[in-house]
């Protein structure tokens, strides 16, 4: 089992981190949908721009189970040699993690964790459940409009009646105007140097929704430090998806998760030694020009969920492209557009067909030169030949039997029978087990002795 070096680098930095973390604070930061490419050059960025991001992995891979194989140190959940492995249990209770040997031995503190989805705090999450009262990981809860912990209650938890205040104290971080309306739910930020005129968000939109809680969580955060913080935005690749990477709404997204960063640093700086880490984890296969790039191409080669349009149906599958049966048959041409197409976003496509086929089901034999025909197959023309006597019909020989490895139809009636036996046989051994153990002795003759007397033998008195 063999890790990419980024990710042995950044286990071996955590690795570090434990041992220094009882003289200073930790921030460890992790931002889906953004790279190094794609990070605004405009000079205005605080931390983004100055803080080396660590490239974690190619771009086709998605962001959980890379993080919980940065965490766990285990590449079961994550990724081995570049490549997505199947299993995708990235909170399995069985592998321990980062948040498990800091709640071990340093319990005396506070280890506070969040991202948007719940998937994302189970990954920064003690594995092995021993939480306890110094650890909390949240996440957002879209059906309370609140930050709740996945264990018990948290002092850190916030909702949206905080907001009014968060806010303003968002506006005094990134040094802009911030109106936010709570009756119409929508936020304006700007002008800025960045931003010639306001932005609007509105509130409703679920990809909005996520970037404004996972910042102003943190902004809250900055008003209680705790020895260990660690966050993963979620929402910026979901801006991504909406708007687009090249849009305002993106820039300003990168600006905002900047600014928080930013003002964490400045703050717990304050009260002790800090020591801060960011990764990104690039996604960029679900910005919205990658979608619109797929979609005229898998028109006809993709067949849409139900209820969904082809543009959900395809960030629905991303980073898969399940193709339909008409776009099986165009499987080689199609792979090679596909490349072409994404060149421009450093995406690669691996193209993998698998055929099914029946069970019984065998492969014809091969054509020996001089035989007849087999049954099925495309007939040759052939020029007519004269009138000649019916000959006697010839036996059907009998049909070949199937190669090694296959099986026969035989084969799998007799698996078939063996099977039934066995579940027979278990089905009356269980039978009999149970009426054993219920067993009272209700059919056994009843005895009951005398309440007088008992024990003693009668005598007879001869007269």
């Amino acid at each position: 089992m063999r890790l990419d070096p980024p990710l042995l680098l950044i286990i071996s930095y955590l690795s570090i981190l434990i041992y220094l973390i009882d003289r200073l604070a930790i921030c460890f930061f992790s931002i889906g949908g953004l790279s190094s490419r794609k990070i605004p050059q405009n000079g205005d960025l605080r931390v983004l721009s100055k803080t080396p991001l660590i490239d974690l992995v190619t771009p086709n891979n998605e962001a959980s189970p890379v993080l919980a194989s940065v965490l766990t140190g285990s590449s079961d959940h994550g990724i081995v040699s570049k490549v997505l492995t199947a299993n995708k249990d990235i909170y399995s209770p069985s592998i321990g993690n980062f948040y498990d040997a800091m709640s071990k031995l340093y319990s005396n503190k506070q280890i506070v964790s969040a991202s948007s989805s719940v998937e994302g705090a189970m990954v920064l999450s003690p594995h092995l459940k021993n939480f306890g009262n110094n650890v909390k990981s949240h996440y957002w809860e879209k059906k309370t409009k609140s930050f709740v912990s996945v264990s018990g209650t948290s002092s850190y938890s916030l909702s949206i009646k905080d907001y009014p205040n968060l806010m303003q104290n968002l506006a005094s971080v990134m040094g802009i105007p911030v109106l936010y309306d709570e009756v119409e739910q929508t936020v304006k930020i700007g002008p800025s140097t960045y931003a010639s005129t306001a932005i609007e968000f509105d509130l409703s939109c679920s990809a909005v929704e996520s970037l404004f809680a996972e910042v102003l969580f943190l902004v809250n955060m900055a008003s209680h430090p705790v020895s260990f913080l660690s966050f993963h935005f979620e929402s910026l690749s979901q801006i991504s998806t909406k708007y687009g990477i090249g849009s305002e709404e993106y820039e300003m997204a990168v600006h905002m998760i900047d600014a928080v960063i930013a003002h964490i640093q400045s703050t717990y700086q304050i009260h002790q030694s800090l020591e801060m880490t960011i990764i990104y984890l690039n996604e960029n296969y679900l910005s919205k020009e990658v979608i619109t790039t797929l979609e005229p191409i898998l028109t006809n080669s993709i067949e849409i969920l139900p209820g969904y349009d082809l543009k959900g149906t395809i960030t629905a599958a991303l980073p898969h492209i399940f193709l339909s049966q008409h776009g099986k048959e165009e499987y080689s041409e199609l792979c090679s557009t596909l490349r072409d197409a994404l060149k421009d976003y450093s995406l690669d496509v691996e193209c993998s067909f698998v055929l099914k086929r029946n069970l019984f089901q065998t492969p014809p034999p091969e054509p020996q030169p001089g035989s007849a025909p087999q049954p099925g197959s495309e007939p040759q023309p052939e020029p007519q030949p004269a009138p000649q006597p019916m000959p006697p019909p010839e036996p059907q020989p009998m049909p070949p039997p199937p190669p090694p490895g296959i099986a026969s139809q035989q084969d799998v009636a007799l698996v078939h029978i063996v099977l039934w036996l066995v579940v027979v046989l278990i089905c009356a051994i269980v039978q009999s087990c149970y009426h054993l153990s219920v067993l009272d002795g209700s059919n056994e003759p009843e005895f009951k002795p005398k309440t007088e007397g008992a024990g003693v033998r009668s005598k007879t008195t001869k007269m």
